[in-house]
């Protein structure tokens, strides 16, 4: 069963409606990185039931102001039954970086909306649950809202309502970046880890090597023969490394 997992608005005044959206409801709203205007677009902490969603510029679905995505499997086989029961492709599959397929569809009754199928890694990373940094930005969201209540229950004035709003917008920030520093810092674990890896092995080769040689040592005997009198004997195994 696809479900509904993210929204697009679309806008010729991308400035206005984000700062809209941001000052009206308190989402986080960044720019995208990619190659064209996308502004991302949180409307709340993963435990609470929503979608999150995006502000973009009109485009793929001419004058439709909201296109919806519905998560599927397999976007190849959901792009035939979606033709077979008479929608038509406005834009067929093309990748997002480290997200997974989209393509956009029209229904027959002349709805633009998309299909995204997740990578295997995003799909993992999702199904994994959430990770120590996204934890402690949240963890700071929620002392931000417990201080700005504390505001607002002092004074309901202008100046505590705004202090509320820099408070929620601070903690969104050092959540964001703190996810940002863990995504950064994880290929230089794993490359450190890996090189861990390479001298655990390299002395495991080594200690085998010297206990197989200590074990093909025989005592010296009274007519010198033996490994231990003579340094002749069975030669130690290969290297299994």
């Amino acid at each position: 069963m696809g479900r509904v997992v993210h929204f697009e608005i679309y806008t010729d005044e991308t400035a206005k409606v984000t700062e809209f959206y941001r000052s009206v409801f308190g989402w986080h709203i960044e720019s995208w990185s990619g190659p064209f205007e996308y502004h991302l677009v949180g409307t709340g902490p993963r435990e609470q039931i929503g979608i999150d969603g995006a502000i973009a510029p009109f485009g793929v679905a001419g004058d439709q102001r909201v296109a919806l995505t519905v998560d599927v499997p397999d976007l190849d086989d959901a792009i035939m039954r979606a033709v077979d029961s008479g929608a038509e492709v406005v834009a067929g599959k093309s990748e997002v970086p480290r997200i997974g397929w989209v393509a956009y569809m029209r229904d027959p009754g002349g709805t633009v909306f998309s299909m995204m199928q997740p990578m295997p890694e995003a799909a993992e990373a999702a199904g994994a649950g959430r990770d120590v940094w996204t934890e402690f930005g949240d963890s700071l969201r929620e002392l931000g809202d417990t201080v700005s209540k504390a505001f607002s229950g002092a004074a309901g004035s202008p100046q505590a309502q705004r202090a509320r709003v820099e408070a929620e917008r601070a903690a969104r920030g050092i959540r964001d970046a703190s996810v940002d520093a863990a995504d950064k810092a994880r290929p230089h674990v794993i490359s450190a880890l890996d090189r861990v890896s390479v001298e655990l092995g390299n002395l495991a080769a080594r200690l085998r090597r010297e206990e197989a040689g200590e074990a093909t040592q025989a005592p010296p005997s009274s007519e010198g023969e033996g490994r231990g009198a003579t340094g002749e004997g069975p030669a130690p195994p290969p290297d299994e490394y």
